[in-house]
């Protein structure tokens, strides 16, 4: 995945933001690479699903990330308006490298164990004492069920 030198600044400022919580995002645009693409930052909705459900949602925001499904309608509604994708999700991982997690393997799965967003490509950024030391571009294998590097 290439991004443009203000893109990757706004997704570090967004987990710096986020930190001690993981934070979650977004790249959308038309296909192929274009100066229309943005970053949509979102807000981790983790904490109040654990609250309302902590044996179905374990772990809060630190150590997980969900996006509101209303906020994912309404990115939705604009990619299909627009004939635009979803090309990028990133979240970070404060003080736990870019490697994924077991959370991060669930995450990515519908209920019938296939994945909610196919060919689209995960960042994992890495933010320590609340300052990016690094990120990873990850893609869902279903032949392995696992991310691979990219």
């Amino acid at each position: 995945m290439m991004l443009t030198g203000k893109q990757l600044q706004a997704i570090y400022d967004d987990c710096q933001r986020a930190y001690p919580k993981e934070a979650v995002g977004m790249l959308i645009g038309p296909e192929g690479m274009s100066h229309q693409d943005r970053i949509v930052s979102c807000v981790n909705y983790l904490d109040e699903l654990h609250e309302c459900d902590a044996e179905r949602y374990p772990c809060g925001a630190e150590s997980g990330f969900a996006v509101n499904p209303d906020r994912l309608l309404l990115i939705d509604a604009e990619l299909r308006a627009k004939g635009w994708r979803m090309k990028l999700i990133y979240h970070s991982h404060p003080e736990s490298g870019t490697q994924p997690s077991d959370i991060d393997r669930r995450s990515v799965l519908g209920f019938d164990d296939s994945p909610l967003h196919p060919n689209v490509e995960y960042m994992i950024v890495a933010v320590e004492n609340g300052k990016v030391v690094g990120h990873a571009f990850q893609r869902w294998n279903e032949a392995t069920s696992d991310f691979v590097s990219v």
